[in-house]
């Protein structure tokens, strides 16, 4: 199991994981009975978004059992910026993120709309952002041709 080390620094944490820094690299370190086959899945969609060219971060690598290298990026949290109204339209900024990964063709990507909308209430965020994200959520379309 991937060892926290004393000088990490803890940038977010989530039911899952517990995210950290040693200033170059963030690490997602999963809790200890998160299953590895989806720390895999994890990994492996999101070497299928890299593909897209666009501007997120790169998963390095897995490493032990429980957890996946990344690049770091200082700064606040998507989540921080939505709460506090940093990001004024941050959930519509996400969306088109999100629909601009789901235009590239030949990936191997689920559902995008079915996933989130699974995964919407276990998100970090008021209830009242949460009724906007369903609502933008539902102006996307369900393209199946990525699966």
């Amino acid at each position: 199991m991937f060892e926290i080390k004393s000088n990490y620094q803890i940038i977010g944490k989530g039911k899952q994981a517990t995210v950290i820094t040693d200033g170059v690299f963030a690490y997602k370190v999963f809790n200890d009975n998160y299953p590895i086959d989806w720390i895999q899945y994890e990994f492996d969609i999101q070497n299928e978004i890299n593909k897209t060219q666009l501007p997120i971060i790169k998963y390095h690598s897995i490493v032990d059992t429980n957890c996946i290298k990344m690049d770091y990026i200082n700064g606040d949290t998507l989540g921080t910026l939505l709460q506090t109204s940093k990001l004024k339209n941050g959930v519509e900024i996400l969306i088109d993120l999100q629909k601009k990964i789901h235009t590239y063709h030949d990936l191997k990507l689920p559902s995008f709309k079915q996933d989130a909308l699974n995964q919407i209430d276990q998100i970090g965020i008021t209830i009242e952002y949460k009724e906007l994200f369903k609502l933008i959520l539902n102006r996307v379309e369900d393209k199946r041709n990525l699966l």
